[in-house]
């Protein structure tokens, strides 16, 4: 099995009758005739996935790999990663903030580093079981 990094989604249907197979931004194994898929070998030409050597890791992602890529395919891989890219940043921002959101997801952390904190809860110590105190209604 060799393994392809995927960095802008693509689907290819291997054989008539098999079911479409999704290829999205990550590491995936495929056959060595599933490589030669002539529209595999036209997302690989093109920047959308990259073979990887063998003895690559399960991420993919390299700054070495990412500084080879174009503005474009950094800009659709920031976006489906989830990454909101505004303006026209530079290659090298777009590399930092791709390698930075893949370390913070393979080590559980969030990149925004509000995990698990509702935004429109009130700030400070506040007790969840306490009940609110409420005004009295005028009638």
């Amino acid at each position: 099995m060799k393994k392809i990094s995927v960095s802008s989604t693509f689907s290819v249907r291997f054989a008539s009758g098999e079911k479409m197979r999704v290829f999205t931004p990550g590491v995936h194994e495929l056959s060595e005739e599933e490589l030669g898929n002539w529209f595999v070998q036209g997302c690989i030409r093109e920047g959308r996935a990259a073979v990887l050597p063998d003895d690559a890791d399960e991420t993919g992602l390299s700054e070495d790999k990412l500084r080879s890529m174009t503005v474009s395919s950094l800009k659709k891989m920031a976006a489906e990663m989830g990454i909101e890219v505004q303006g026209s940043p530079k290659k090298d921002a777009l590399v930092a903030m791709i390698l930075e959101a893949d370390q913070a997801k393979e080590s559980g952390q969030d990149p925004d580093g509000d995990k698990g904190k509702d935004p429109d809860a009130p700030a400070g110590n506040v007790d969840p079981d306490a009940e609110a105190k409420t005004e009295p209604e005028e009638n």
